[in-house]
């Protein structure tokens, strides 16, 4: 139980973090900054919110041999390095790449709701619900020790439904209601809930049979990863995305404010230079009204 509700509160602070990195995406016209803060918003979609997550959700199963086995104490887990690493790449490059569709439109349209919006909605979450179960599952087959894993197809795609499900949701929370800390945090908790409930069922689909032999994917390195230290890095490197990314988009916004004031600015200058010259030329026709 301790173990679940560490994933929900890791999950919950880097969908808060990516989210509100993704808020910037509403008025960001720098290019430069629009592909950090989309690079930066996928990572910690991908890399807080379902790696780390995924990795210290991990540390709740248990293995015991059973009756048939012999075995008396707890089935060994570690994860082959390759598969972890490019786990967590893929995560990210596909969250990266589904909040790019799901943003990459003009500035000024950004937050309308239209047929646009809906379409790219629609591929931006299919895109976040992949890369969540391309995650996981790449996670699980990265298991290695004295076991066979096997999986039940209905409760797969109950996963990837529940998966999809959570990425439209958080992404049309986000899009429709007002940018705000509330709408935000509200949005969190709910990918947060859905990530991990496409994680646990995920877990629940596999079944782990004993084997005689080690079961080893081929590799050089064998990880046995820390659930502590994962929730401890995860959690300083929240901080630090939102920190920075922040204090950044905020400055995007000031400057955007000050140009909208400047262009407001020039268009009442220009208002009065229109009417001063319109009067000035009718007093010259000498016109009876003026």
């Amino acid at each position: 139980v301790e173990t679940i509700c560490l994933t929900l509160m890791l999950s919950t602070c880097g969908a808060f973090t990516s989210l509100t990195i993704t808020s910037h995406l509403r008025h960001c016209r720098n290019f430069k900054w629009y592909w950090v803060f989309t690079v930066t918003a996928g990572l910690g979609i991908g890399f807080n919110t379902v790696w780390c997550m995924h990795f210290v959700g991990m540390g709740a199963l248990s293995l015991f041999g059973g009756v048939e086995s012999g075995a008396t104490d707890g089935i060994r887990i570690n994860f082959e390095a390759s598969f972890t690493i490019v786990s967590c790449l893929a995560a990210w490059a596909i969250a990266a790449t589904g909040l790019h569709i799901m943003a990459g439109r003009d500035v000024n349209k950004r937050s309308t709701v239209d047929r646009e919006m809906f379409v790219r909605l629609t591929f931006a979450s299919i895109l976040i619900a992949l890369g969540v179960c391309v995650m996981h599952y790449m996670g699980m087959v990265s298991q290695t020790g004295p076991f066979s894993t096997h999986y039940a197809p209905a409760v797969v795609a109950a996963s990837v439904l529940i998966a999809l499900v959570a990425s439209a949701v958080g992404l049309l929370l986000l899009v429709v209601l007002p940018n705000s800390l509330l709408v935000r945090v509200i949005a969190s908790v709910v990918i947060s809930v859905a990530v991990n409930g496409m994680h646990y069922t995920g877990m629940l689909a596999a079944t782990y049979r004993v084997t005689d032999k080690p079961v080893f994917l081929v590799s050089t390195v064998l990880w046995d990863i820390d659930s502590n230290t994962v929730s401890v890095l995860a959690l300083i490197f929240d901080l630090a995305l939102y920190t920075v990314c922040n204090y950044y988009g905020d400055e995007q916004k000031r400057e955007l404010e000050h140009l909208r004031q400047v262009e407001d600015l020039r268009r009442e200058q220009t208002l009065q230079r229109t009417v001063t010259a319109a009067v000035r030329s009718v007093e010259e026709l000498g016109h009876p009204m003026i």
